[in-house]
Protein backbone atom coordinates (compact mmCIF):
# COMPACT_ATOMS: atom_id res chain seq x y z
CA UNK A 1 0.00 0.00 0.00
CA UNK A 2 2.88 2.58 0.65
CA UNK A 3 4.59 1.80 -2.17
CA UNK A 4 1.25 2.21 -4.61
CA UNK A 5 0.73 6.02 -2.37
CA UNK A 6 4.65 6.74 -3.51
CA UNK A 7 3.96 5.78 -7.33
CA UNK A 8 0.44 7.81 -7.19
CA UNK A 9 2.24 10.93 -5.46
CA UNK A 10 5.44 10.85 -8.15
CA UNK A 11 2.55 10.76 -10.65
CA UNK A 12 1.01 13.88 -10.21
CA UNK A 13 4.31 15.45 -9.16
CA UNK A 14 5.91 14.96 -12.97
CA UNK A 15 2.04 16.16 -14.08
CA UNK A 16 2.83 19.20 -12.62
CA UNK A 17 6.67 20.05 -13.49
CA UNK A 18 5.40 19.22 -17.05
CA UNK A 19 1.96 21.60 -16.81
CA UNK A 20 4.00 24.63 -16.32
CA UNK A 21 6.79 24.37 -18.51
CA UNK A 22 4.52 23.02 -21.67
CA UNK A 23 6.42 22.19 -24.94
CA UNK A 24 3.75 21.80 -27.98
CA UNK A 25 4.43 19.53 -30.78
CA UNK A 26 3.01 20.58 -33.95
CA UNK A 27 0.42 18.70 -36.51
CA UNK A 28 3.28 16.89 -37.49
CA UNK A 29 4.35 15.99 -34.46
CA UNK A 30 7.54 18.12 -34.83
CA UNK A 31 8.99 19.89 -31.63
CA UNK A 32 9.06 23.71 -32.04
CA UNK A 33 12.01 25.73 -33.32
CA UNK A 34 14.59 26.92 -31.06
CA UNK A 35 13.69 30.42 -29.51
CA UNK A 36 9.52 29.93 -29.85
CA UNK A 37 9.27 27.44 -26.37
CA UNK A 38 9.30 28.80 -22.57
CA UNK A 39 8.69 32.22 -21.92
CA UNK A 40 8.35 35.31 -24.86
CA UNK A 41 11.92 36.52 -26.22
CA UNK A 42 13.87 33.37 -24.66
CA UNK A 43 15.14 30.44 -26.05
CA UNK A 44 14.11 27.23 -24.25
CA UNK A 45 16.02 26.77 -21.07
CA UNK A 46 18.94 24.14 -20.80
CA UNK A 47 22.98 24.45 -21.20
CA UNK A 48 22.52 25.91 -24.78
CA UNK A 49 19.68 28.83 -24.04
CA UNK A 50 20.90 32.17 -25.11
CA UNK A 51 18.35 35.18 -24.96
CA UNK A 52 16.67 36.43 -28.20
CA UNK A 53 15.42 40.11 -28.23
CA UNK A 54 11.93 39.75 -29.99
CA UNK A 55 12.12 41.45 -33.39
CA UNK A 56 15.19 41.25 -33.75
CA UNK A 57 16.38 37.68 -35.20
CA UNK A 58 19.75 35.68 -35.26
CA UNK A 59 22.58 35.46 -37.44
CA UNK A 60 22.72 36.48 -40.90
CA UNK A 61 18.80 37.16 -40.78
CA UNK A 62 19.20 39.41 -38.06
CA UNK A 63 16.86 42.71 -38.64
CA UNK A 64 17.50 45.73 -37.02
CA UNK A 65 13.73 46.42 -34.62
CA UNK A 66 11.61 49.06 -36.58
CA UNK A 67 10.04 51.60 -33.65
CA UNK A 68 6.90 51.76 -32.91
CA UNK A 69 5.10 54.68 -35.18
CA UNK A 70 8.17 54.39 -38.07
CA UNK A 71 7.94 52.98 -41.64
CA UNK A 72 10.82 51.87 -43.50
CA UNK A 73 12.24 54.34 -46.69
CA UNK A 74 14.69 54.36 -48.91
CA UNK A 75 17.65 56.43 -48.45
CA UNK A 76 18.62 58.75 -51.09
CA UNK A 77 22.22 57.94 -51.67
CA UNK A 78 24.91 60.93 -52.67
CA UNK A 79 28.20 58.41 -53.35
CA UNK A 80 28.78 55.15 -53.82
CA UNK A 81 32.43 53.66 -53.62
CA UNK A 82 33.95 50.32 -53.74
CA UNK A 83 37.09 49.67 -51.58
CA UNK A 84 39.29 46.43 -51.89
CA UNK A 85 41.30 44.70 -48.67
CA UNK A 86 44.37 43.83 -49.01
CA UNK A 87 43.87 40.74 -47.89
CA UNK A 88 44.19 37.13 -50.00
CA UNK A 89 41.86 35.69 -51.20
CA UNK A 90 41.01 39.76 -51.72
CA UNK A 91 38.22 41.33 -50.59
CA UNK A 92 35.13 43.83 -52.12
CA UNK A 93 32.94 45.84 -50.56
CA UNK A 94 30.80 48.68 -51.07
CA UNK A 95 31.54 52.72 -49.39
CA UNK A 96 27.78 54.70 -49.35
CA UNK A 97 27.27 57.96 -48.09
CA UNK A 98 23.66 58.23 -47.69
CA UNK A 99 21.06 61.10 -46.63
CA UNK A 100 18.94 61.73 -44.25
CA UNK A 101 16.20 64.20 -45.83
CA UNK A 102 15.22 65.76 -41.92
CA UNK A 103 15.33 65.38 -38.63
CA UNK A 104 12.55 62.89 -38.22
CA UNK A 105 14.61 60.23 -40.31
CA UNK A 106 17.02 57.69 -39.18
CA UNK A 107 19.56 54.91 -40.50
CA UNK A 108 17.87 51.63 -40.51
CA UNK A 109 19.23 48.78 -42.21
CA UNK A 110 21.41 47.71 -45.27
CA UNK A 111 21.62 44.25 -47.26
CA UNK A 112 22.30 42.92 -50.61
CA UNK A 113 21.81 40.29 -52.64
CA UNK A 114 23.94 39.46 -55.67
CA UNK A 115 23.02 37.36 -59.29
CA UNK A 116 25.81 36.60 -61.47
CA UNK A 117 27.62 39.80 -62.26
CA UNK A 118 25.23 42.40 -60.89
CA UNK A 119 24.73 42.86 -56.82
CA UNK A 120 21.47 44.83 -55.86
CA UNK A 121 21.99 46.43 -52.29
CA UNK A 122 19.81 48.91 -50.60
CA UNK A 123 19.85 51.09 -47.75
CA UNK A 124 16.90 52.22 -45.53
CA UNK A 125 15.73 54.43 -43.17
CA UNK A 126 13.05 55.04 -41.10
CA UNK A 127 10.36 58.02 -41.02
CA UNK A 128 7.67 58.59 -38.73
CA UNK A 129 4.22 56.92 -39.98
CA UNK A 130 2.40 59.65 -39.66
CA UNK A 131 2.64 62.52 -42.64
CA UNK A 132 1.96 65.12 -40.67
CA UNK A 133 5.16 64.75 -38.19
CA UNK A 134 6.41 67.86 -37.55
CA UNK A 135 10.38 67.54 -38.57
CA UNK A 136 13.34 70.21 -38.52
CA UNK A 137 14.50 70.52 -42.06
CA UNK A 138 18.05 69.71 -41.82
CA UNK A 139 19.77 67.23 -44.16
CA UNK A 140 22.16 64.84 -42.77
CA UNK A 141 24.70 61.98 -44.27
CA UNK A 142 26.37 59.01 -42.93
CA UNK A 143 28.56 56.47 -44.25
CA UNK A 144 27.65 52.79 -44.52
CA UNK A 145 29.86 49.77 -45.66
CA UNK A 146 28.65 46.84 -47.19
CA UNK A 147 30.60 43.61 -47.36
CA UNK A 148 30.43 41.99 -50.64
CA UNK A 149 32.87 39.45 -50.03
CA UNK A 150 35.81 37.56 -51.91
CA UNK A 151 33.96 35.42 -54.55
CA UNK A 152 34.93 37.88 -57.37
CA UNK A 153 37.67 36.82 -60.64
CA UNK A 154 40.22 39.00 -61.26
CA UNK A 155 39.84 42.05 -63.92
CA UNK A 156 36.09 40.95 -64.75
CA UNK A 157 33.61 43.58 -64.51
CA UNK A 158 30.64 43.56 -62.08
CA UNK A 159 27.86 46.31 -61.67
CA UNK A 160 26.66 46.91 -58.11
CA UNK A 161 23.03 49.08 -57.52
CA UNK A 162 22.11 50.73 -54.27
CA UNK A 163 18.94 52.18 -54.30
CA UNK A 164 18.95 53.95 -57.36
CA UNK A 165 22.61 55.06 -58.06
CA UNK A 166 24.30 52.48 -60.24
CA UNK A 167 28.42 51.64 -60.44
CA UNK A 168 30.37 49.78 -62.38
CA UNK A 169 34.00 48.00 -60.91
CA UNK A 170 36.53 46.03 -62.53
CA UNK A 171 37.98 43.12 -59.38
CA UNK A 172 40.64 43.89 -58.28
CA UNK A 173 41.14 47.31 -60.16
CA UNK A 174 39.30 49.59 -59.62
CA UNK A 175 36.35 52.04 -60.91
CA UNK A 176 34.92 51.82 -64.60
CA UNK A 177 34.69 55.26 -65.63
CA UNK A 178 30.93 55.98 -67.39
CA UNK A 179 30.58 56.61 -70.45
CA UNK A 180 32.32 59.98 -71.39
CA UNK A 181 30.32 60.54 -74.80
CA UNK A 182 28.72 63.52 -75.61
CA UNK A 183 25.30 61.91 -76.38
CA UNK A 184 22.20 63.16 -74.39
CA UNK A 185 18.96 62.67 -74.78
CA UNK A 186 15.93 64.51 -74.56
CA UNK A 187 13.32 64.26 -71.85
CA UNK A 188 10.38 66.40 -69.90
CA UNK A 189 11.33 68.86 -67.70
CA UNK A 190 9.27 68.58 -64.28
CA UNK A 191 7.12 71.42 -63.82
CA UNK A 192 7.30 73.53 -60.73
CA UNK A 193 4.77 76.27 -61.19
CA UNK A 194 2.93 78.40 -64.31
CA UNK A 195 1.47 81.70 -64.46
CA UNK A 196 0.03 83.20 -66.87
CA UNK A 197 0.47 87.11 -66.62
CA UNK A 198 -0.09 90.01 -68.92
CA UNK A 199 2.04 92.16 -70.71
CA UNK A 200 0.96 95.99 -70.67
CA UNK A 201 0.72 97.02 -74.74
CA UNK A 202 -1.24 97.55 -77.64
CA UNK A 203 -3.18 94.81 -77.92
CA UNK A 204 -2.96 93.25 -75.01
CA UNK A 205 -0.03 90.40 -74.70
CA UNK A 206 0.42 87.24 -72.39
CA UNK A 207 2.89 84.95 -71.03
CA UNK A 208 3.53 82.34 -69.25
CA UNK A 209 5.84 82.07 -66.67
CA UNK A 210 7.02 78.64 -65.94
CA UNK A 211 9.28 77.52 -63.30
CA UNK A 212 10.63 74.18 -64.67
CA UNK A 213 12.98 71.77 -62.85
CA UNK A 214 16.53 69.88 -63.22
CA UNK A 215 16.25 66.62 -61.01
CA UNK A 216 19.48 66.06 -60.61
CA UNK A 217 23.21 67.40 -61.47
CA UNK A 218 23.33 65.91 -65.12
CA UNK A 219 20.04 67.31 -66.13
CA UNK A 220 20.21 70.69 -68.67
CA UNK A 221 17.44 72.65 -69.30
CA UNK A 222 16.93 72.33 -73.50
CA UNK A 223 13.73 73.90 -75.28
CA UNK A 224 10.27 74.80 -75.20
CA UNK A 225 7.66 74.46 -77.91
CA UNK A 226 4.19 75.60 -78.24
CA UNK A 227 0.98 74.16 -80.18
CA UNK A 228 -2.47 75.95 -79.91
CA UNK A 229 -6.17 74.77 -81.40
CA UNK A 230 -8.64 76.80 -80.48
CA UNK A 231 -8.99 77.98 -76.94
CA UNK A 232 -6.46 74.90 -76.15
CA UNK A 233 -2.85 76.14 -75.60
CA UNK A 234 0.22 73.41 -74.84
CA UNK A 235 3.69 74.33 -73.71
CA UNK A 236 6.32 71.56 -73.89
CA UNK A 237 9.43 72.05 -72.16
CA UNK A 238 12.19 69.49 -71.92
CA UNK A 239 15.84 68.91 -70.10
CA UNK A 240 18.34 66.39 -71.31
CA UNK A 241 20.34 64.00 -69.69
CA UNK A 242 23.35 62.12 -70.65
CA UNK A 243 22.67 58.26 -72.35
CA UNK A 244 23.05 55.39 -70.24
CA UNK A 245 22.81 55.33 -66.70
CA UNK A 246 25.24 57.53 -66.12
CA UNK A 247 26.14 58.75 -62.32
CA UNK A 248 24.87 61.76 -60.92
CA UNK A 249 24.79 64.17 -57.84
CA UNK A 250 21.21 64.02 -56.45
CA UNK A 251 20.73 67.64 -56.06
CA UNK A 252 17.39 69.57 -57.50
CA UNK A 253 17.53 72.75 -59.15
CA UNK A 254 14.88 75.21 -61.15
CA UNK A 255 15.02 77.32 -64.01
CA UNK A 256 12.13 80.14 -65.28
CA UNK A 257 11.23 80.54 -68.85
CA UNK A 258 9.36 83.43 -69.81
CA UNK A 259 7.35 82.02 -73.05
CA UNK A 260 5.35 84.47 -75.16
CA UNK A 261 1.76 82.96 -76.41
CA UNK A 262 1.27 86.27 -77.83
CA UNK A 263 -2.00 88.70 -78.09
CA UNK A 264 -4.91 86.50 -80.84
CA UNK A 265 -7.39 85.79 -77.65
CA UNK A 266 -11.39 87.37 -77.85
CA UNK A 267 -12.00 89.16 -74.66
CA UNK A 268 -14.03 87.32 -71.97
CA UNK A 269 -13.59 83.75 -73.68
CA UNK A 270 -11.37 81.31 -71.70
CA UNK A 271 -8.34 79.64 -71.98
CA UNK A 272 -6.27 76.79 -71.13
CA UNK A 273 -2.83 76.18 -71.41
CA UNK A 274 -1.32 72.81 -70.54
CA UNK A 275 2.69 72.95 -69.57
CA UNK A 276 4.09 69.07 -69.36
CA UNK A 277 0.31 68.24 -67.93
CA UNK A 278 0.87 71.15 -65.35
CA UNK A 279 -2.70 73.21 -66.42
CA UNK A 280 -3.34 77.01 -66.12
CA UNK A 281 -6.67 78.71 -67.16
CA UNK A 282 -7.03 82.53 -67.57
CA UNK A 283 -10.02 84.79 -68.96
CA UNK A 284 -8.75 87.17 -71.89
Amino acid sequence: MTKLLLLVVLTFAGLAVSTANPVHADSQGSLPPFGSGGAIGHAPSGPLSLPIDPGIGLGREAKPRLPSGQRIVLAPIESVEVIVSGSMPTGHALKIVAGLPNGCASPHDTGFRRSGDVINASVTNTIPVNPNTVCTLIYRTYEVTIDLGTDFVPGHEYTARVNDQTITFVAHGGIVPPDQSDERVVVPAPIESAEIVQVPSTPLEYVVKVVAGLPSGCAKPDDSTLTRQGNKIRIDVTNTMPAGNPICTMIYGTYELSINIGSDFTEGETYTVNVNDTIVTFTA
